[in-house]
């Protein structure tokens, strides 16, 4: 900080007054080329080109996977075979920019090794989710498997959707399985 150096005060603890109102004019001034001009407004740009794109769309934004394994059964529960041991839940956030309602069909969720993209053993039946206009919304679907993952690699979700005669897929980031 810059400090002038002069008579001291009772108020200033003997540090001197601050130069920032003299920098700050001064700096002012060169700006303005030391004539008295006014710097232009400053230019105005117009929306980015995308908004318009996304006010015409209705669909999937995100995917978000969590994935658990539970071989051992909870303590004071007999073992049994039929038991469900993989775990995958998946949420869907869902948006509709439209003014209309609008239809999105997810036709398949494949949970699939992050690397490999070997296709886990989950079953999923496809169904339609209704929007209304302007509506935003998250879904979460569960699916069970008797078997488990197989290996110990992390897991995404890869989810095909439908909206109007558009079909699109969406993946999750890899997440690891919880319980191994």
């Amino acid at each position: 900080m810059v400090v002038l150096e002069g008579k001291k005060g009772k108020n200033d603890g003997g540090k001197g007054k601050p130069l920032w109102p003299l920098l700050g004019f001064l700096g002012l001034h060169l700006v303005s080329g030391c004539r008295g001009q006014t710097l232009p407004p400053p230019a105005v740009t117009p929306p980015p080109p995308q908004v318009a794109k996304l006010s015409a769309q209705a669909g999937i934004t995100k995917v978000t996977l969590s994935a658990r394994e539970e071989p051992l059964p909870a303590l004071g529960v007999s073992p049994a075979s039929d038991r469900d041991l993989g775990f995958a839940t998946v949420f869907l956030s869902l948006e509709n920019h439209q003014g209309q309602n609008q239809t999105i069909k997810i036709q398949r969720i494949e949970i699939q090794s992050a690397s490999g993209g070997q296709v886990q053993p989950f079953a999923f039946e496809p169904r339609e989710v209704q929007l209304k206009p302007l509506e935003n919304s998250v879904v979460d679907i569960h699916l069970t498997n008797k078997m488990g993952y197989g290996g110990g690699e992390a897991v995404k979700a890869v989810v095909t959707y439908q909206v109007g005669t558009q079909v699109q897929r969406m993946g999750s980031e890899a997440v690891d399985v919880e319980g191994w």
